[in-house]
């Protein structure tokens, strides 16, 4: 009888451990949200929180300057331009943000907020913080500057692409009455060339369509024409006919 009391006392505590720490899901107060765009062959995305304006006086009051988060190890932090986590921007190629040139890669987005509409964007190293809690300047990689612009009253914050083109698209953050965009611009021919030579490392390689198609590209392009010339020899090599000719001749024109 008492072994059966210590084995049900012992079922009771592990239950109980397992309710405490138990893990739910529940509505938030700022949904998630995700954005994508692609420019050429360059992905762009976004990934935030939505926080609402509730009624609150956002630009000037809640949304202001460099403050002091009272907690963590940052003693000055901008906004972190959403809700709850980081919001982070992510691109698979290297682009230009309102002229400032940026690495491929995934970067902590904050704003710094000015009363006369001023904005400076910072692109952070660290996209994996709560927050701006832990700010830290010295994983600033990219600065860049922009204002904001009236809009029509938003609830809740939102980015949206506007006035895309093959080489750039305008990022917009919409929240209560204001907009603060962005440009973001791909050098095309860059970033094709880079793609289709390392694509040629890899099975692209093994007949004549990847050569072939990589030296078109270029050839109609009218860029990086002397390697267009070789992969052209080299679909000729693997496949000697009309259209791996056709090619090969437009590159020696070009």
């Amino acid at each position: 009888m008492r072994t059966l009391s210590i084995f049900t006392l012992v079922i009771c505590l592990q239950a109980k451990v397992i309710a405490q720490t138990q893990v739910v899901h529940t509505p938030r107060t700022s949904p998630r949200a995700k954005i994508s765009q692609t420019i050429g062959i360059t992905d762009v995305t976004i990934n935030y929180s939505r926080p609402g304006v509730r009624g609150r006086e956002i630009w000037g009051n809640l949304v202001f300057g460099m403050h002091n988060p009272g907690w963590g190890t940052a003693k000055s932090a901008p906004w972190r331009a959403g809700a709850d986590e980081n919001t982070v921007i992510t691109f698979s190629t290297d682009v230009k943000l309102n002229g400032v040139q940026v690495k491929a890669g995934s970067y902590g987005l904050f704003m710094v907020v000015e009363a006369d509409g001023a904005i400076e964007i910072l692109l952070c190293s660290n996209n994996e913080s709560w927050g701006a809690y832990f700010f830290d300047e010295n994983e600033i990689v990219a600065r860049a500057s922009s204002s904001w612009q009236e809009h029509p009253f938003t609830e809740y914050l939102e980015y949206e692409f506007n006035d895309f083109t093959e080489t750039s698209v305008y990022c917009a953050l919409n929240w209560e009455e204001k907009s603060i965009p962005f440009e973001i611009e791909v050098d095309i021919n860059k970033t094709v060339v880079n793609q289709l030579r390392n694509d040629l490392r890899g099975t692209a390689r093994f007949s004549f369509v990847g050569p072939l198609e990589a030296a078109d590209w270029c050839v109609s392009n009218n860029t990086n024409l002397e390697e267009a010339l070789e992969w052209a020899k080299l679909a000729v090599t693997m496949d000697n006919q009309f259209q791996t000719l056709k090619v090969k001749a437009a590159a020696e024109y070009a």
